[in-house]
């Protein structure tokens, strides 16, 4: 009786680590919008309505946005499912930010139950079964700190979603194997789709299932493998069809220096996440120090080296590699990309292979040295869940995340440009305009053209807001002079010479904001304006219907 009690009692331990995941996560369930959150979800027409939900499948994640001028957004993103959820989400808690985090906790739950499941999985394989090397490996996957991205940012559910069907789709591979039925290759087959609606990275997982026929003694590439493939590519040409964009790739020397960083980096993270920061610019020294690099890089030749040798011998941990690997690859393009990105939520993916390493590692040490094994995972536990916590805690609303973001260390002071200018509109949207214009001046300091024009805009705004019209104006050129097809640039320029009386300044600046987009509505309301006051009743008509067409369109 007390064997079969203990039995059970293993059979549930991974429940400690769901328990694990609520309590570090408590402290982000009352977070604000944040970031991409607002344009996506609060002032997004387009999350309010039933009636876009075709258009999630026939455009791109930023067509589906609520930022007005596109001109400037490449289309990079076909993420339909994502936008769906959010769009539920929105039914379901409306502007309760509460609901939307109470879903990205219960989608990482689901998560953390399919690792488990698939390390249990693997561990019988390899010869035993083991629910509490599982369970254990589950925890730690529950509290790692790389995860806080994904789960405490409602905009970073894409993963948790994603990777559901990630989980799901080889547990099922897993089985057909196992009893060489169909429906289970249906199943499979679906979450894949599924997945690849949700996320780009998932187009991997044909690669981890030949590492894992390969590994564990399987056909190597077994006719069913076809369907997968079939769908990847059909997947591709859709997707194609629908964003027809491709991401600007610039193949050259300096995108191997930022692999080099790049990859240490995540090296680094995924085994010490500390410190964490979100917001990164990719310049030498910004990510990780060279001697970093040269320890994240023998590390990595390390394991691969340990890898050939062992992969018969140790299939599963080698499975866990090639995971880290695969599912790493896709984001590591981006060091090619003309504006290189370096991100710790793209850690989410890879951390499930170390989470299968892990469960390997326990299962064999702690038949040997179970006080200390249980002494290890206890340290390693409670450390990722002081750091998790503590992350967490940037992510409460706009003031704090991006004065957090300020603290970030750095050589080169334009990684703070960006931080500079969000606190200023954090400020600017709380009426606090001189706080605002304070950090805005800053950030144009060390800022780049792109951020430069948005902030001389902004501050040219809060100048005509206190009716000075010959400051604004002179900080709304400026804003031109980097951006000349920017449409509410055009439109500041044009209410200021309205303001003072100058019609025809005015008429130029609309028209021109109206060229440059034309589903600005302002422009083109503006402009219905304008034209009345200079006794122009047709035109004034012409554009008053156009602004209530895209009224009609954007905001029901």
């Amino acid at each position: 009786m007390i064997g079969r009690e203990l039995f059970n009692l293993r059979r549930v331990s991974w429940l400690v680590a769901l328990l694990a995941a609520v309590l570090v996560y408590a402290n982000s369930l009352h977070g604000e919008f944040i970031l991409d959150d607002r344009f996506m979800i609060e002032d997004n027409p387009r999350m309010h309505s039933w009636q876009f939900v075709p258009e999630y499948f026939s455009e791109g994640v930023w067509h589906n946005s609520g930022l007005s001028d596109l001109s400037e957004i490449s289309a990079l993103y076909y993420r339909p499912l994502h936008l769906l959820l959010m769009r539920i989400t929105n039914a379901a808690f409306g502007a309760n930010t509460f609901g939307y985090h109470v879903v990205n906790l219960l989608l990482f739950l689901a998560n953390i139950s399919l690792v488990y499941f698939l390390a249990r999985q693997l561990l019988e394989r390899t010869g035993q079964r083991d629910d509490l090397a599982a369970s254990a490996a589950a925890l730690i996957f529950a509290v790692h700190p790389t995860h806080t991205e994904s789960v405490s940012w409602i905009s970073g559910a894409t993963d948790p979603l994603a990777f559901i069907f990630v989980l799901a789709s080889v547990l099922f591979y897993l089985r057909s194997l196992e009893t060489d039925r169909w429906p289970s290759v249906v199943a499979s087959v679906v979450c894949f789709a599924l997945g690849l609606l949700t996320k780009e990275t998932v187009i991997v997982l044909p690669a981890l299932f030949v590492a894992y026929n390969i590994l564990f003694k399987h056909p190597v590439f077994p006719a069913r493998l076809w369907i997968y493939v079939a769908l990847m590519l059909a997947y591709l040409a859709v997707r194609a069809s629908i964003l027809d964009i491709a991401v600007p790739i610039q193949p050259q020397m300096e995108g191997f220096r930022y692999l080099l960083e790049f990859v240490a980096g995540y090296v680094k993270l995924l085994l010490l996440p500390w410190p964490l920061h979100y917001y990164y610019i990719a310049e030498p020294g910004t990510v990780v120090s060279a001697i970093e690099i040269i320890l994240g890089w023998m590390v990595a030749f390390a394991v691969l080296i340990w890898t050939l040798r062992h992969w018969r011998r140790e299939p599963l941990i080698a499975f866990g590699v090639i995971w880290i690997a695969v599912t790493l690859a896709p984001t590591l393009i981006w060091a090619f990309h003309e504006d290189p990105a370096f991100a710790v939520r793209y850690l989410y993916p890879p951390s499930i292979g170390l989470a299968l390493i892990v469960a390997r590692v326990i299962h064999v040490s702690r038949v040997q040295w179970p006080r200390v094994t249980t002494a290890l995972v206890a340290v390693v536990t409670l450390s990722y869940a002081a750091l998790t916590i503590a992350k967490n805690n940037d992510w409460q609303n706009e003031e704090v995340f991006f004065t957090s973001l300020l603290a970030v260390p750095s050589h080169f002071e334009k990684i703070h440009a960006g931080p500079l200018a969000l606190l200023g509109r954090y400020y600017y949207e709380h009426g606090k305009p001189s706080e605002a214009m304070h950090y805005f001046t800053e950030a144009a300091k060390v800022g780049e053209p792109r951020v430069r024009a948005f902030c001389d805009e902004s501050i040219g705004l809060i100048f005509g807001e206190r009716g000075d019209y010959a400051r604004s104006t002179e900080y709304y050129l400026q804003a031109y002079q980097i951006k000349p097809k920017k449409s509410s640039v055009l439109v500041g320029l044009g209410n200021n010479a309205y303001a003072t009386h100058d019609l025809q300044q005015a008429l130029r600046y609309y028209t021109l904001a109206y060229e440059a987009d034309a589903k600005n509505r302002t422009a083109s309301y503006n402009l219905s304006l304008v034209y009345a006051a200079l006794g122009d009743a047709r035109n004034a008509a012409h554009y008053r219907q156009i602004a209530d067409s895209i009224t009609d369109e954007f905001l029901q």
